[in-house]
């Protein structure tokens, strides 16, 4: 395998989608490329990884090895660290504060007891027993079990957790770093529009027509484009909703429209047989196919580049009869084609010429030249990927959750805009940047620019990642999605890195998360599940922690007043594991509100103890303790046996505990 400059190329076309992400065929030349040229821009090169899908070339070898394109992202991705999750970092800080805690009671009881003389040993004991009661032992497993049964809900949402902590991760996501083809869009190529004449039909569902007129003329650009069609049906004996149709993305696309209307090929061909063809090639940008009618009457059709047909056109359909073209109406069908093409879409240009010839035709001695002329305009066929049907409401969503969208794409950036556009998303042409573009700025000069950024289009690899860790800089937790090989390196790198189930190998290893049903709308019900398991996280923090408090300062006012532990080590184990088990199993099964997606993000340098949980905690807390402690007192004054007066301390702690969850479980109303 080998990266090489192409020195001959006839009508070569090479699928790069390994390296930029694109599924459309790249149309190769031999020209010289500007210096700075981005990946997929390049025509003149041919890549390791990629493969022929049309045509022949000749290259010289100019890389190998890991300094091919496909080398250097095996490199990227060696490269790329994995950053801990703010779950992680947030757990790894709350645990350092617990053990400072543990540390310093232990130390303060032990130092209280020798100021009132008692024995060491003593100390030192009913210090640890303060301890243990100041760590909530189950928290562990609850948090284990909170992020294990994420993992089952957001995998009934059509989302593979790859790692643990992933799912809670995607709960504080800020942005998310989406492909177009196949996520936003379905990733399969569409009839869109059909202009016919001076009148444009928008396809919104197979055999769509006006009247009776314009139903003709539709059909006759079909048809041109069905007979000057490369693609073929599989599996023509099947029915015809299991039909399946190899070819181009292109092709296909003007193949199913076409059988979708009601035509069948083979049915034209019985009617009319075929003559000769002339391939389409990516020097004159056309195909034609020579049909006969009859002995003496033939008919030619003809589709390729719109430019290149309404050149040789002399005349045109229009309102079910043919017309004279003048040069007035080839620039009114122009301005047409291009505001098609400005919208994204890809456009074919479609014409046909009857005429009568003395002379017998055969295949292979077709003098093209001679009858490719005078020809008629039957009209423009524009054909783009579709949106997905939930892509916009999608959107809207990580808009009003306060989840920042960007698209990262390897195709056009007027497609993208198009799309952009389509989805929702208000882009201002400033706000797109292309891989050329990122080529002229350095990582400090992007970390300042892409907070503005909304479209980044024609990128390679590299970019990917720069554009990953510059939001990363700015404080942002990034999930990043992709399907190829090119998408690994800022896959591994972003906060969740979530591949698409269609997607390569490399990917899905390097991704956190895998999308079964590659639907951009399952990151959104995986995020708001993710936000879930936060939020329930944090209930059972704030439970456990009141419930330490609690056992902590009856045990410490038991040491401070000198009289015998209220509690003894082995019932405050018993509270803690036992008792606060179920409760705690109780809050892990929370499904959130409404609410939750209509809330920020929670920033990534907040505490897990946030104010309210806090105020919870030692307010709610304290109250609760000198209550219970009030009671121990009472009885212990009253002579009450102490081995009855722990019962009932011990009773009322763990009915306290089971009566307290309620109130944590509407923490957030």
């Amino acid at each position: 395998p080998a990266d090489a400059r192409l020195i001959e190329a006839i009508d070569l076309q090479v699928n790069e989608s390994a390296l930029t992400g694109e599924s459309i065929p790249s149309k190769k030349k031999i020209d010289e490329m500007p210096k700075g040229t981005s990946l997929p821009d390049r025509d003149n090169m041919v890549y390791a990884g990629t493969t022929v899908v049309h045509g022949l070339g000749m290259a010289v070898i100019i890389s190998v090895g890991k300094n091919t394109e496909i080398g250097k992202i095996a490199e990227l991705v060696k490269s790329a660290k994995e950053e801990k999750t703010p779950l992680q970092i947030k757990l790894q800080n709350f645990s350092r504060l617990l053990g400072v805690l543990f540390a310093f009671i232990c130390i303060f009881i032990v130092v209280i007891g020798l100021i009132q003389k008692r024995e060491f040993l003593e100390m030192v004991e009913t210090g640890v027993a303060v301890g243990v009661a100041s760590i909530p032992e189950g928290l562990t497993i609850a948090v284990t079990f909170i992020l294990a049964l994420g993992m089952q809900q957001i995998l009934k949402e059509k989302a593979l957790t790859r790692k643990l902590v992933a799912a809670e991760t995607l709960g504080s996501t800020t942005v998310i770093c989406t492909d177009k083809t196949g996520t936003l869009t379905e990733g399969k190529m569409h009839v869109a529009h059909i202009v016919v004449g001076k009148k444009e039909f928008e396809v919104k569902s197979p055999g769509s027509r006006q009247d009776s007129k314009e139903a003709k003329l539709v059909s006759l650009a079909l048809q041109t484009a069905m007979m000057c069609n490369d693609a073929i049906v599989e599996n023509p004996e099947d029915e015809l909703r299991e039909w399946k149709i190899i070819g181009s993305p292109t092709e296909s696309a003007l193949l199913s429209a076409a059988i979708q209307s009601g035509l069948r090929k083979e049915e034209l061909l019985k009617k009319e047989p075929l003559i000769d063809e002339l391939p389409f090639d990516s020097e004159k940008k056309y195909m034609i196919s020579l049909n006969s009618k009859d002995k003496k009457n033939y008919i030619l059709y003809e589709k390729g580049a719109a430019e290149r047909i309404l050149e040789k056109t002399k005349k045109y359909y229009h309102l079910g009869g043919i017309h004279t073209l003048d040069e007035k109406g080839k620039k009114s069908l122009l301005k047409t084609y291009e505001n098609l093409t400005s919208r994204g879409l890809r456009v074919i240009g479609l014409a046909t010429k009857e005429f009568k010839n003395k002379k017998t035709f055969e295949k292979g001695k077709v003098n093209w030249d001679e009858i490719d002329t005078d020809l008629t305009f039957v009209g423009f066929i524009a054909i783009k990927d579709p949106l997905r049907p939930e892509a916009r409401e999608t959107i809207d969503i990580c808009r009003r959750a306060g989840i920042r969208p960007i698209m990262i794409t390897g195709d056009h950036k007027l497609t993208a805009k198009a799309i952009a556009v389509e989805v929702g998303m208000n882009v201002k042409s400033e706000n797109i940047y292309t891989g050329e573009d990122l080529e002229k700025i350095d990582d400090k000069e992007l970390e300042k620019l892409v907070s503005k950024i909304d479209i980044y289009a024609r990128v390679s690899p590299h970019h990917k990642l720069r554009i990953v860790k510059a939001l990363q800089a700015r404080g942002e937790v990034v999930a990043m999605t992709g399907d190829g090989i090119n998408d690994s390196p800022a896959l591994k790198a972003a906060d969740i890195g979530i591949s698409l189930g269609t997607g390569t190998d490399v990917a899905k290893e390097t991704s956190d998360i895998i999308l079964l049903d590659d639907n951009f709308a399952t990151i959104v019900s995986a995020v708001k599940q993710g936000r879930i398991i936060f939020n329930n996280i944090r209930k059972v923090i704030t439970y456990l922690i009141s419930d330490s408090f609690s056992e902590m300062i009856v045990i410490t006012g038991s040491i401070i007043l000198n009289t015998p532990l209220a509690v003894l080590p082995a019932q405050i184990l018993w509270i803690n594991i036992v008792n606060d088990a179920f409760p705690n199993f109780a809050l892990a099964f929370e499904k959130g509100d409404g609410s939750v997606m209509r809330q920020k993000p929670i920033p990534k340098k907040e505490p897990l103890l946030n104010k309210e949980m806090k105020l919870i905690i030692f307010f709610v807390g304290i109250t609760r303790d000198i209550l219970v402690f009030s009671i121990f007192l009472f009885f212990f004054k009253n002579d009450l046996e102490i081995n009855y007066l722990r019962t009932l301390i011990f009773t009322i702690l763990g009915v306290d505990s089971l009566m307290y969850v309620f109130s944590i479980k509407n923490l957030n109303k």
